[in-house]
């Protein structure tokens, strides 16, 4: 008996668990004529990765400019 009761608390869980993965499975429904909800998430994505890595440039441009401007302002050593 206390095997059935198991299989049967497996199931009710597996059923409940499955439950709420259906919302996930509506993201996978293409409305006609209309982009997927996933593909909109994919542009959405790449559109956030293409502005950092424009960001990271530009901010890898600037060190360069102010390491050249510093090292420009320092006073030339000096033999004697």
């Amino acid at each position: 008996m206390d095997a059935l009761k198991a299989v049967y608390d497996q199931s009710r869980g597996a059923n409940q668990a499955a439950q709420k993965l259906e919302p996930l499975l509506s993201l996978l429904e293409q409305p006609e004529g209309e982009t997927s909800p996933i593909e909109q998430l994919q542009e959405i994505l790449e559109t956030i990765v293409l502005g950092q890595r424009q960001l990271h440039l530009s901010l890898e441009d600037l060190h360069a400019k102010m390491d050249a401007m510093a090292a420009s302002r320092r006073p030339a050593l000096t033999r004697p």
